[in-house]
């Protein structure tokens, strides 16, 4: 079951991504986290209670899966990221559709790869404070969101 719902999430990524976009699989253990590029997967197995990646170039990691708190699917931040911090759906700007729009992922409707504006790994309300916030500070927090 683990190995199909691994497939799909790799199948999903692999099909709504443009040409810009890269993603990631991470895997995080404790305050450990291991990123590996989609596009450099070979393959991912799961063998005697590890996680095991292999990248296209032959090399491996195993992560132990007791260990593993998380596992997922994300888009890559870098350096070039120049996007607006808030801007959940992406208009170019920080405003009221962006709190709409992370109601509607809240709600089940919809799903916007920047919801998660608080970067706290969960969409929620507090997500809708810190759009309220950047608004009410006159868009002072909407700088380049780049790490």
């Amino acid at each position: 079951m683990k190995r199909l719902l691994m497939a799909v999430m790799v199948m999903f990524f692999a099909i709504t991504a443009s040409a810009d976009d890269e993603f990631g699989l991470y895997i995080v253990t404790g305050t450990d986290s291991t990123t590996t590029t989609v596009s450099t997967l070979q393959k991912i197995t799961f063998s005697n209670g590890n996680v095991v990646v292999q990248t296209k170039d032959g090399a491996t990691s195993s992560t132990a899966m007791a260990s593993v708190t998380k596992m997922y699917f994300d888009y890559i931040k870098t350096s070039s990221d120049t996007r607006l911090k808030g801007d959940v759906n992406e208009d170019g700007n920080v405003d009221i559709s962006d709190i709409v729009a992370i109601i509607n992922q809240i709600a089940g409707t919809a799903t916007y790869r920047y919801a998660n504006v608080n970067e706290d790994d969960n969409v929620d309300i507090s997500d809708i404070v810190a759009v309220i916030n950047i608004i009410a500070s006159g868009g002072a927090d909407s700088g380049s969101d780049t790490e």
